[in-house]
C-alpha cells in the first residue's frame, strides 16, 4: 500500500467553527490554445451527473442529475450547494444574462429560479424542448416538438411564432439580441431576423437525421462573428461558418477514434471549443479541446464516461461530468503545491493510516476544527501520475456511510518521502467530525489499465484496486 503513502498528521491551534483560509488555492488562469495541452484535473467529485452548465459570470455551476440541479458557488466550492428539485424530468436549461435566475425546461412548463437561494421566481406554460435567452435578458426563445419557435417578451408575456424552413434541432441569439439562429443538428442552420421575423440566410447540412439526440447543436460566438453548428456524421464534429454571409469558414474535426461529440461549448474570449467525446467504450470517452479555426485537436483530456463539458466563460475552468464523476481542470500553472493544499484543513488524517499501523488520537485540540482524508499516489514518471488521476474511480466512506466531498489535487512534484518520485497529493475535506471513534476507508479503482512504472493496476491486473481504512479517535 506504498502507493498510498502520506507521512503527513497535520494539527493546528483549536479554532472554532471553519473557514477555507484565504490563499489557499491558486489564482487560476486563462486556458488558451498555447497552455491547453498542459490543461490538469484541478478537482473532481464522485457523482452521479450528465449535464453542466456555467453561469455567465462563472461564478456558479450548475450540474445536472435527472430532475435534480445542484449549483456550485465557484467562491466556495467547500460550500454545500443549493439543489433545486423539479417535479418532472429536465428538458433543458440556461442562466439568466446576468446569472440570478437559470431557467429550465420541463414538459408543459418554464421554470425560473433564483440562483442564490434555489427558490422559485417565475413559471409559465409552454410545450418545448429547447429554450434560450436573449443576451439583453427581455425574451425567452422556446422550440417546440411541432417544429415551432415561440420568442415570449418575460415582462409583458407577449409572444410571437416563427417557422423555420428547417427541421429545428437547437436554437441560439445572436450576441446583439436581434437575430435566432435555428440548427438543425446535421450542420447545418438559418437565420431568422426577429425586427422583420423573416429569415435572412440557409446553411445546408448533410440533410440526414442525427443519430443520438445532442445536448445541443447550435451558438453563436461571443463577437457575434461565426455560427458554430454540430454536424451529424463524418470527420467534422462542429461546421463554423460566417454569420454575416453564410460562408462556410472551417470544422472543428473528430478524430476518427470517437463516434460523436455529445456536449459541446464555445468560448470566444479564450478562443477555445471544448468537447465530450464519445469512443466504442465508455471508457475511451474523453474531453476534446479546438481552437476556433477549425482543425484537428489540441488536447486531449481523458474522461471515462463523459458525456458533457464546458468551459467558465473567463477561460478558467473546464467542468466535465459523466462516468460517476464531475471533474474541473485548469492550466497546469494553477494547480496547488501539496503545502496549499495541505491548508484545506486544520487537520490531514491518513485515509489509510491503518495500513502502516498507525492508529491516531487526535485530542481536544481537534475538537471544532475541519478535518481532510488525505492519501497520494507516485509513479516513475509524472504522465504515469497522471494517468492514475485521469482513470480513477473515488470511494470515500466515514464511519461505514459513502461520503461524497470534492477531493482537490495538488501539483505532480518530487517528493523525497517517495524516493524523489513525482507524487501527487489528495485532499477529500469532510468538515468537522464528532467527538469518539472514526473509522474512515478509502478505495481506489481504474477504468483502463494503468502503470507506475512498477507495477500494473486496474482492470485485468494482479492489482483491481488500492485502499485502506484508517481507525482514529476524537477527544
Amino acid at each position: 500500500m506504498k502507493r498510498l503513502l502520506l507521512l503527513l498528521l497535520l494539527l493546528t491551534a483549536s479554532v472554532s467553527g471553519y473557514a477555507q483560509p484565504s490563499g489557499v488555492m491558486p489564482q487560476r488562469i486563462r486556458i488558451t490554445s498555447e497552455n491547453a495541452g498542459d490543461v490538469s484535473l484541478y478537482m473532481l467529485l464522485s457523482r452521479r451527473a450528465d449535464r453542466v452548465v456555467w453561469s455567465p459570470g462563472a461564478s456558479v455551476l450548475a450540474v445536472v442529475d435527472g430532475s435534480d440541479i445542484d449549483l456550485y458557488r465557484v467562491s466556495d466550492w467547500l460550500a454545500a450547494p443549493q439543489r433545486i428539485r423539479l417535479d418532472q424530468a429536465l428538458t433543458d436549461l440556461v442562466f439568466s444574462p446576468d446569472g440570478q435566475l437559470l431557467f429550465t425546461l420541463i414538459p408543459g412548463s418554464v421554470v425560473a429560479w433564483g440562483t442564490s437561494d434555489a427558490a422559485m421566481r417565475d413559471r409559465f406554460i409552454a410545450d418545448a424542448r429547447r429554450i434560450a435567452v436573449s443576451p439583453n435578458g427581455l425574451q425567452v426563445a422556446l422550440l417546440s416538438r411541432q417544429n415551432i419557435v415561440q420568442v415570449v417578451t418575460l415582462e409583458t408575456r407577449e409572444t410571437f411564432s416563427l417557422s423555420p424552413s428547417i427541421a429545428a434541432d437547437d436554437l441560439a441569439f445572436s450576441s446583439d439580441s436581434r437575430r435566432l439562429l435555428i440548427s438543425d443538428g446535421t450542420g447545418g442552420a438559418e437565420v431568422i431576423g426577429l425586427a422583420l421575423r423573416q429569415s435572412e440566410r440557409v446553411m445546408s447540412g448533410t440533410g440526414k437525421s442525427p443519430a443520438v439526440a445532442l445536448l445541443g447543436s447550435a451558438a453563436f460566438s461571443g463577437d457575434g462573428r461565426r455560427i458554430f453548428s454540430q454536424a451529424a456524421e463524418g470527420t467534422e464534429s462542429i461546421w463554423v461558418w460566417d454569420a454575416r454571409s453564410g460562408e462556410l469558414l472551417g470544422a472543428l474535426n473528430r478524430p476518427a477514434e470517437y463516434q460523436r461529440v455529445y456536449g459541446w461549448g464555445i468560448n470566444t474570449r479564450a478562443n477555445i471549443a471544448t468537447g465530450a467525446a464519445v469512443g466504442l467504450t465508455p471508457e475511451q470517452n474523453a474531453v476534446l479541446l479546438w481552437t476556433l479555426s477549425g482543425g484537428e485537436p489540441i488536447a486531449r483530456l481523458r474522461h471515462p464516461g463523459a458525456r458533457d463539458s464546458q468551459l467558465s466563460p473567463d477561460g478558467t475552468l473546464i467542468a466535465s461530468v459523466g462516468g460517476g464523476t464531475l471533474r474541473l481542470w485548469t492550466a497546469a500553472e494553477s494547480l496547488p503545491t501539496p503545502d496549499q493544499a495541505a491548508l484545506l484543513s486544520q487537520v490531514n488524517v491518513v485515509a489509510a493510516c491503518d495500513v502502516f499501523g498507525v492508529q491516531p488520537s487526535l485530542g481536544e485540540v481537534l475538537d471544532g476544527q475541519s478535518v481532510s482524508l488525505v492519501w497520494s499516489w507516485y509513479a516513475v514518471t509524472a504522465q504515469q501520475v497522471r494517468d492514475y488521476l485521469d482513470a480513477a474511480l473515488v470511494r470515500l466512506d466515514l464511519d461505514a456511510a459513502n461520503i461524497r466531498p470534492w477531493v482537490f489535487v495538488s501539483k505532480t512534484l518530487p517528493d523525497d518521502a517517495n524516493g524523489g518520485n513525482p507524487t501527487v497529493y489528495l485532499y477529500a475535506p469532510v468538515g468537522v467530525l464528532l467527538r469518539g471513534q472514526h473509522l474512515s476507508r478509502v478505495e481506489v479503482t481504474w477504468v483502463v489499465p494503468i502503470n507506475d512504472g512498477y507495477a500494473d493496476f486496474g482492470p485485468g491486473t494482479a492489482n483491481l484496486a488500492d485502499g485502506g481504512t484508517c481507525a482514529f479517535s476524537v477527544r
